[in-house]
């Protein structure tokens, strides 16, 4: 799953059992559905709106030059998706409306309740770094989005009594907006430890793996950091694990030591394999739950300050944060070459996600505002 669709997943998996959730969502194609029926028995009822990817793009063709709404609202605009809400809204009062990520803000308004935002991460700062990054014409893109989400994530945030986003740096893009932090979680049961830490010097990075962040992640740590750390390690290997890799992230995998697996049919055990983590993050906003999975691992993790933003660890203690190829690949051969090491800031490691980051604690803090705003009179916009 990506990121969004994780939170989202989990979210309802924990309220479903002291709350009735009625879920409206869109999807792209029949094989998104899979599991839909793990939402079906969790949720009182479930409507889908199919948005294939030519109608998405046709939204945003044919509003943009005539709106200064975000690209990625028009391209999430549907009448389907609306009249859901107004129908469902019909049917049953609710108590709290909650939206998942920025593009869907506008559906909430169509509900009469109290509406919580949870943007996860703030897009406008996503959009910062990204430009900052890339390079043309994808560049232009985001700077455009950029132009228009920095005045509308401001104004939206404000007619929502609540936004919830995962990290302190991004509540600050929410100025007008009551915020609350809530950290994303991670599962503890399925992502745990092996009985014993690998001995290979096996190094996994993970991540969807179309994910234009994930994309350049992986080819500056293969291209920068790969055969330095090999220079120090003959036998390291590199293990790009994560679905829908793109043609970039495939060609790395044409490389001496490094496997691309595209899809895994269980991460965990993609991580127990290797004996480092890495997050090498040139961009992106929140929380990394790659990072998170591979904590609950007992992966010793190698991070950037971008991929190791919001997580409440100790650097050098519960993960290592290095910036630059050299302090990078050479934080990654520390770990390989001294087993006592990994194996300790790897239990740190597990220790911190248990305390801080299981999907159950973040998800009272979700019911707390719930219960705080199911007796509140729906907001007016400003």
């Amino acid at each position: 799953m990506k990121g969004d669709a994780l939170v989202a997943f989990h979210r309802i998996e924990q309220l479903a059992h002291r709350h009735e959730i009625s879920l409206i969502s869109f999807y792209g194609s029949s094989d998104e559905l899979e599991y839909i029926s793990s939402l079906e028995e969790a949720c009182s009822s479930v409507s889908l709106v199919r948005l294939p990817v030519w109608r998405g793009v046709a939204n945003v063709v044919l509003r943009a030059p005539v709106s200064r709404t975000p690209l990625q609202v028009l391209y999430y605009r549907s009448g389907s998706l609306a009249d859901s809400v107004r129908e469902l809204a019909g049917l049953r009062r609710f108590d709290v409306v909650h939206a998942f990520m920025l593009r869907m803000a506008p559906y909430a308004r169509l509900v009469d309740a109290p509406a919580i935002l949870e943007a996860i991460d703030s897009m406008q700062l996503r959009m910062e770094r990204n430009v900052h990054v890339e390079r043309p014409p994808r560049r232009w893109l985001y700077r455009e989005e950029l132009r228009r989400l920095a005045p509308y994530e401001s104004r939206v945030g404000a007619r929502f009594e609540e936004v919830v986003v995962s990290s302190r740096e991004d509540a600050r893009r929410f100025p007008r907006a009551s915020v609350h932090v809530v950290p994303n979680g991670v599962d503890t049961e399925t992502f745990s430890p092996a009985p014993g830490l690998e001995e290979s010097a096996t190094i996994v990075f993970s991540g969807t793996m179309s994910y234009p962040p994930n994309v350049r992640a992986a080819s500056w740590f293969a291209e920068a950091c790969f055969e330095r750390i090999r220079a120090h390690v003959p036998g390291a290997s590199l293990l790009i694990a994560g679905k829908a890799p793109v043609r970039q992230v495939r060609q790395l995998g044409e490389r001496e030591g490094i496997t691309v697996t595209g899809f895994v049919d269980s991460m965990p055990e993609m991580l127990r394999r290797a004996r480092v983590a890495v997050a090498p993050m040139l961009s992106g906003a929140g929380i990394q739950n790659k990072v998170l999975e591979a904590m609950a691992c007992g992966l010793p993790v190698v991070a950037t300050t971008f991929g190791a933003a919001a997580i409440d660890a100790a650097p050098g203690r519960d993960l290592i944060v290095a910036d630059g190829a050299d302090a990078f690949a050479d934080a990654v051969v520390g770990l390989l070459l001294d087993s006592a090491r990994a194996r300790q800031v790897g239990a740190n490691a597990r220790a911190v996600v248990l305390e801080r980051h299981g999907w159950d604690r973040s998800a009272a803090a979700i019911e707390g505002l719930y219960e705080s705003l199911s007796a509140a009179p729906r907001m007016l916009d400003p």
